[in-house]
């Protein structure tokens, strides 16, 4: 039973990031982004099972990304790679704040897949594109802090 009640949650929040990035979508891609769905991204310091779901959710929304098998390449690894290692590095701490601004950076760090995949497509230049994705990172990862911190007074987040 409680296989299934993991694969049922995974789904849940999935579709749930699926669908806010579909809603979101003509702010979701390019250049100059921010993902609303990304604000799960702060459900990770609460509880590092909400890993899969959110890989998952986006390998899901980057399904009608505009740039292709391309995203799902630079896009998915840019949050496995970010999560990932906030997840690591979240080992080490015990204060949840801590844990989301570790977080907050460490997958605005690695936006620069996403920077170097829009260089492939676009010819962009890496840099000034790293720092608009990235910012666009950061404001999705601050609202994050914020509504999950309400949140997480109604549901208990850390409850996988």
């Amino acid at each position: 039973m409680r296989t299934s009640k993991f694969i049922t949650k995974t789904a849940i929040i999935a579709v749930l990031f699926f669908v806010l990035n579909t809603v979101f979508s003509a702010i979701s891609f390019g250049a100059i982004q921010v993902r609303i769905a990304n604000i799960m991204y702060q459900f990770v310091p609460f509880n590092k099972k909400y890993y899969p779901s959110l890989v998952l959710g986006v390998i899901l929304a980057n399904t009608i990304s505009p740039l292709g098998w391309l995203d799902m390449v630079f896009g998915v690894g840019t949050s496995i790679i970010g999560l990932g290692a906030a997840i690591l590095i979240n080992n080490f701490i015990k204060n949840l704040t801590i844990k989301q601004i570790v977080t907050a950076i460490s997958v605005s760090l690695a936006t620069i897949l996403v920077a170097i995949e829009l260089h492939i497509v676009s010819n962009l230049p890496i840099l000034p594109t790293f720092a608009t994705v990235a910012l666009g990172q950061l404001i999705s990862q601050i609202l994050g802090i914020f509504i999950t911190r309400i949140l997480n007074k109604r549901i208990n987040l850390a409850d996988f």
